[in-house]
């Protein structure tokens, strides 16, 4: 599901083939595959860092937010905050890595970017979202004065 939601099949073309097959063999499995990526989320991690975010209280997020021919993982639009979820499975060639970083460096140019990766949604959550949150609370007093 992951794979398909990233070549840009849509969540709801997922779903009415879900629906074609409702009472196959994993049917059951794939509705709750589908249900968890409702918010918007395009993989597991990313759907982590959403509950992350969800469970610290923190609001005004899209996730898959498209900015030009960019599409950010999350983005708090207002703040112009972007933040990019890094997978190993789809940053592993060069080309990909390549991409992610030119594609960094045209955000950077009106946006703050933040990077976390599995280990860091894992290993430390309540450090990344406090990492969140002090960003969004810095936006947010410069844009007051």
């Amino acid at each position: 599901m992951d794979a398909a939601l990233q070549r840009h099949t849509s969540l709801g073309a997922l779903k009415a083939a879900h629906a074609r097959n409702a009472g196959r063999t994993g049917a059951a499995a794939a509705g709750a595959l589908l249900r968890s990526a409702e918010g918007g989320a395009r993989s597991e991690a990313e759907r982590l860092f959403a509950r992350i975010l969800t469970a610290g209280q923190c609001t005004g997020w899209i996730a898959n937010y498209r900015w030009g021919p960019c599409v950010l993982d999350f983005a708090f639009v207002e703040e112009r905050l972007a933040i990019e979820i890094d997978g190993w499975a789809f940053h592993s060639d060069p080309g990909a890595f390549q991409r992610d970083r030119t594609r960094q460096n045209a955000i950077s140019s009106d946006w703050t970017v933040l990077r976390y990766t599995w280990a860091d949604l894992t290993e430390r959550p309540q450090e990344v979202l406090r990492e969140v949150q002090a960003v969004l609370n810095r936006i947010r007093c410069r844009a007051v004065r």
